[in-house]
């Protein structure tokens, strides 16, 4: 089976360009609403973390939280979702996205429809008509006006078009997208947030109400847990129980890249403000077609609360300690 290249992050989602091992299951968690994107969670085989050859390295040990799947922490696997639940994942992943392209479809055929036919007169015929061109002009309003902004939303012109190190991962993206956000709070203090993201772990900081709709079992962490802070490149960030998408990069304080979803990079502006940015790419072909038909909007969505997620906890984090700091002042 050929491999499609991958990405180099959210809120939801996988991108559709990672190895499908069984067609016709796929499920959607968030960005972390879940990739960098919503597809391939669920149709990728089991993957499992690398046996470390020098445990004693810290930047090459997996930690193993209490609260792991005991399937998943005694074989490096967890069994395989029930149908219903990957139908009800897709139903909650796709059907929103798929019920607008039927009804974009259905404006679009109409209007052509009726222009063939002359634009006929009589009630029912001009109620068709306006319906049709108020859904084609709003399929036109969103193509051309919102969807550039959709994909760029926070970012600088100068981080849209600059070239970030694992952007050599998809050199000729059909599709990219490039999120950012500024966060009152120095660069080690966000990325502690960044780094112990996975359901598994802190969660992806999106709607988790949205994310357990679709099977996810999904929980925020709203403190630090150090036995988080550290992967290894080629173990799998679950986004789903037992379905998860491979670390490429993970580099602290700098980088977090995951094949299929995407890149999060820091970059400290002043001491004590951090900008996060996240960008994503898409190869030609059937992927970025399946995105954009399917997954840009609900990925936008769930990637977007997750970066705000992000911030929200930093700040409220920062904001606690010059607290704590000005009471033992005080007390002193």
């Amino acid at each position: 089976m050929r491999r499609l290249p991958a990405a180099p992050i959210n809120a939801l989602t996988a991108h559709p360009d990672t190895t499908l091992e069984e067609p016709n299951k796929a499920q959607a968690c968030s960005a972390n609403g879940r990739t960098i994107r919503i597809m391939s969670v669920m149709t990728r085989a089991p993957v499992q973390a690398p046996q470390d050859p020098n445990p004693a390295t810290p930047t090459t040990t997996t930690t193993t939280d209490e609260s792991q799947d005991p399937a998943t922490e005694d074989t490096g696997t967890a069994p395989r979702p029930s149908l219903a639940l990957m139908a009800r994942g897709i139903g909650v992943t796709f059907g929103p996205s798929a019920l607008l392209d039927v009804l974009v479809a259905a404006s679009v055929g109409t209007v052509v429809q009726q222009a063939r036919a002359g634009w006929p007169g009589g009630r029912r015929a001009r109620a068709r008509q306006a319906l049709a061109s108020i859904g084609v002009g709003l399929t036109a309003a969103y193509l051309l006006a919102v969807r550039p902004q959709l994909r760029r939303w926070g970012a600088t012109d100068v981080e849209v078009h600059e070239t970030f190190p694992d952007d050599a991962l998809v050199p000729d993206p059909a599709v990219e997208s490039t999120w950012a956000v500024t966060i009152d709070a120095p660069l080690h203090k966000v990325w502690e947030w960044l780094a112990q993201i996975g359901q598994d772990r802190g969660g992806f900081y999106s709607y988790v109400w949205l994310e357990n709709l679709a099977g996810c079992n999904m929980s925020n962490a709203d403190r630090i847990h150090p036995e988080w802070q550290q992967r290894t490149p080629g173990e799998p960030l679950y986004l789903f129980p037992g379905r998860g998408l491979p670390v490429v990069h993970f580099e602290p304080d700098r980088t977090l890249s995951l094949e299929g979803w995407g890149s999060f990079i820091l970059r400290s502006i002043d001491g004590q403000t951090t900008r996060l940015i996240s960008r994503s790419r898409l190869p030609h072909g059937l992927p970025a077609i399946i995105y954009a038909a399917l997954l840009e909007i609900p990925h936008f969505i769930m990637q977007r609360k997750m970066m705000l997620g992000i911030k929200e906890r930093a700040e409220r984090a920062v904001r606690a300690q010059r607290i704590a700091e000005v009471g033992r002042f005080v007390a002193h």
